[in-house]
């Protein structure tokens, strides 16, 4: 079975740091109530917008690194 690229496998490790970041802010936010607050459609849309935030930004500035930077590979 072949591996994912590097490139993509260090995109969603940092998408899952985002989306670990977004259920710490959900669970300080609310933490007498976070089994409610994570019950509701807004929570679940912070948690995956901080994954993809994560994980697009890492995507972009290592595809600009790799133009300015060529060796980058």
């Amino acid at each position: 079975m072949a591996s994912a690229p590097p490139s993509l496998a260090w995109g969603l490790m940092a998408g899952a740091i985002g989306f670990v970041w977004g259920l710490s802010e959900i669970i300080g936010a609310f933490k007498n109530e976070t089994g409610r607050a994570l019950r509701t459609g807004g929570a679940w849309l912070l948690v995956w917008l901080n994954f993809g935030a994560a994980a697009g930004i890492f995507r972009t500035i290592r595809l600009k690194a790799r133009i300015v930077f060529p060796c980058m590979s």
